[in-house]
């Protein structure tokens, strides 16, 4: 656990491919610019893969690479005009949505596992600080 807290201080690293994405769409076109990002992006995955024993940071970059996923669908809708003007827009659109479901679901799913003890949650599962545990019903 102690593992994860130290990691979830910088989350920046996730994001990462997608800033390249941007940068890189300044000097270049959209399409070899999401290429490379998204390259870098399956780089990253194999570098935490291989690097890191515990695999617990892999989830950073998710997001990103969910973000990802959803743009190649923009691709191949065949919007050059939209793409080549709104590219580096489009892409953090992408990314507030896929940030705002992924959190949605965590709500939901987690829902059903809330915590009698805390009212404040409203059934939702917590955190205890003392124990750093979590709270789950009975």
């Amino acid at each position: 656990m102690n593992q994860v807290r130290q990691g979830l201080d910088n989350q920046a690293i996730g994001l990462l491919p997608l800033l390249l994405f941007m940068f890189l769409d300044n000097f270049f076109s959209y399409k070899i610019s999401f290429s490379i990002a998204a390259l870098f992006c399956l780089l990253s995955f194999l570098a935490y893969h291989l690097l890191k024993q515990g695999r617990v940071y892999q989830f950073m970059l998710l997001p990103t690479a969910a973000t990802f996923i959803c743009y190649s669908g923009f691709l191949l809708m065949h919007l050059e005009p939209v793409l080549f003007t709104y590219s580096p827009l489009i892409a953090e659109l992408l990314l507030v949505v896929v940030l705002a479901v992924s959190g949605l679901t965590k709500t939901v799913c987690s829902a059903p596992f809330g915590c009698r003890k805390c009212p404040s949650t409203n059934g939702l599962r917590c955190v205890h600080p003392s124990t750093n545990t979590f709270s789950w019903p009975r």
